[in-house]
């Protein structure tokens, strides 16, 4: 399945903010024309790792799927995944990025995170307010269970809340068991203001376990069990239905949730983009997916045979999980580090010398080796297609996350 292209025309009018630059790149141009640095978006990739996921969770068709929009911050991207998945809605992790879905007609929202200060909380209301919008939030704490009820109340809406349990990754959340069931009939004494939409039982630090035995085990061990027990001592408060939500699992564990028969909603959101950090996974009898997201750059100076700089440095490429690779050299033959905000040097060996790639003035494509802080550096992405571009989308929510 292909984007449609009455999406992408609605999309090409665009949802850029005041005063973003303009886009790197003109529909119906050579992908190599782009204005560098730049991030690139392979559809048809694109739409090969959406229909991968759709036909690994149809053997589960009690799991809902609701991909994760916190890797790539845009509405255009989201609505594309949507409908190339048949996804009813998205995960947003901070209430700009809802904000910006909201405002691109993305209007089923799951906040994955907790919302405390009390703008916020003002914010969060007035977004659950708008007409068509069905939005949840996150909860590990009491008072905030309390200052959520206040304000929907004076917002005269109902806000669904979820309770976040620590299943391992000692982040937020509440204790798995009683303290669990404790919170959730908190949300349950606030109704009608507060209603109690179940549990997030997520851990992100199996996703990039690289095998997949031992993936496949975390899940189905401690987490599994931590889950069982919060929905258990749910259900001995008296507050668990089995139409509640059980959400969690990414895309390096998605396929594990679903297997446990408990979880009935998945959250893999980087499978659209894909980065080095998850390419390296082992794959072995599970989906695998392909790189989608990759940064264009410059070569712009060649001041030795075995040194290549291009105009991608720290502004445009994140390093925390490693530096990116670059596409169509061996492995060890075109090293990238850094070089400093503005540039991104290539050590090169072997053939990559001698390489017509790496002449000034050339383009190099390079994957990121983490796809959220890549995008959150850049306010465009360039949608292509067999080397031609065809449109450019802004990334609406990219920012510090207020």
């Amino acid at each position: 399945m292909r984007c449609s292209a009455t999406l992408l025309q609605r999309l090409s009018a665009g949802m850029a903010r005041p005063g973003l630059p303009g886009p790197p790149a003109c529909a119906g141009f050579p992908v190599a024309a782009t204005d560098t640095p730049a991030l690139l978006l392979d559809l048809t990739a694109l739409e090969r790792n959406c229909a991968r996921i759709k036909a690994a969770l149809e053997p589960f068709p009690h799991v809902a799927l609701r991909p994760h929009a916190k890797a790539h911050k845009s509405s255009a991207v989201a609505a594309m995944t949507l409908e190339l998945t048949g996804a009813r809605g998205v995960c947003c992790q901070k209430l700009c990025e809802a904000e910006a879905m909201v405002d691109g007609g993305i209007n089923d929202i799951l906040l994955s995170n907790e919302i405390v200060s009390q703008s916020k909380i003002e914010r969060l209301c007035q977004l659950t307010a708008r007409p068509g919008v069905k939005l949840a939030v996150l909860v590990d704490d009491a008072g905030n269970v309390s200052d959520l009820a206040r304000e929907a109340a004076r917002a005269n809406i109902q806000l669904e809340v979820l309770v976040e349990v620590d299943v391992g990754q000692n982040r937020c959340g509440v204790a798995p068991g009683p303290a669990t069931a404790a919170l959730a009939s908190a949300i349950v004494s606030h109704s009608p203001a507060l209603r109690f939409g179940g549990l997030q039982c997520y851990h992100g630090l199996t996703q990039h376990i690289r095998s997949v035995a031992e993936r496949r085990a975390a899940i189905l061990g401690p987490v599994l069990a931590a889950t069982k027990a919060s929905i258990a001592a749910c259900e001995a408060a008296g507050v668990w239905s089995p139409d509640l939500r059980v959400t969690g699992g990414g895309t390096g564990t998605f396929i594990f949730e679903a297997e446990t028969g408990v979880f009935n909603e998945v959250q893999a959101g980087s499978f659209v983009l894909m980065d080095t950090d998850y390419t390296d996974n082992d794959a072995e009898d599970q989906v695998k997916f392909e790189p989608v997201l990759h940064c264009l750059a410059t070569v712009m100076s060649r001041p030795l045979p075995e040194r290549a700089v291009l105009d991608a440095g720290t502004k445009a490429l994140d390093l925390g999980c490693g530096p990116p690779r670059v596409v169509g050299t061996k492995p060890g033959t075109a090293t990238y580090r850094s070089g400093g905000d503005e540039h991104g040097i290539i050590d090169l060996s072997g053939a990559a010398v001698e390489s017509d790639m790496f002449k000034v003035g050339s383009v190099v494509w390079v994957q990121p080796s983490h796809c959220d802080p890549t995008v959150n550096l850049h306010d465009w992405f360039v949608l292509h297609r067999d080397g031609i571009v065809q449109d450019c989308v802004p990334i609406e929510a990219r920012g510090p996350g207020r």
